[in-house]
């Protein structure tokens, strides 16, 4: 059987890295939602900014959520009979669709944290200022984030000290732990 890791987190948690460093360790492709998005906005002419993208995201959500599933996960060539990772999941109902959507594949939910003051720190590095920081927290495409997908989490992960690397490693020592099926 399939599984597919599907990772949530706050903007800062290390989404993208982590993805990037779990496909590098599995051998696994990526689909990201951060970047069908980048995708549908430039093909509207929209403006790539933080708020642009999130405003985007969450019409996409509010619309059609099943739909907008469907086409970031169809960014995976044969997606239905592999493993992959779904990077940047950032509303309940989205993990909703997945899980039923992924069947007979394993969906399994790592929800990443970190601690405000690390995230500020990652998020300045990436060019973004800390007041951006705030405005983006308050986004309604924020709000299942924080509470919401952390409760529905297969594991949980404070990525606050660790490295990529040590990230990964945590995971993967996890996920065999737990049998899950990784080769």
């Amino acid at each position: 059987m399939n599984v597919i890791i599907a990772l949530s987190g706050q903007i800062g948690s290390g989404k993208t890295s982590i993805s990037n460093g779990l496909a590098q360790l599995l051998n696994w492709d990526i689909v990201s939602f951060g970047n069908y998005i980048r995708k549908i906005a430039l093909s509207k002419q929209i403006d790539i900014t933080r708020e642009n993208l999130q405003n985007l995201g969450e019409s996409l959500v509010r619309e059609n959520p099943e739909s907008f599933c469907y086409s970031v996960l169809e960014q995976e060539n044969n997606w239905k009979n592999k493993s992959f990772i779904i990077e940047g999941v950032r509303h309940e109902i989205v993990l909703d669709k997945l899980i039923n959507i992924v069947v007979p594949s394993t969906l399994y939910h790592i929800h990443l944290l970190v601690s405000n003051i690390e995230r500020e720190r990652r998020v300045i590095l990436r060019g973004n200022l800390s007041d951006d920081l705030k405005s983006m927290h308050m986004h309604p495409s924020e709000a299942d984030v924080h509470q919401l997908l952390f409760d529905r989490a297969n594991f949980i992960v404070d990525t606050t000290n660790l490295s990529v690397e040590e990230t990964c490693s945590n995971i993967f020592s996890h996920l065999k732990a737990n049998k899950i099926a990784l080769l």
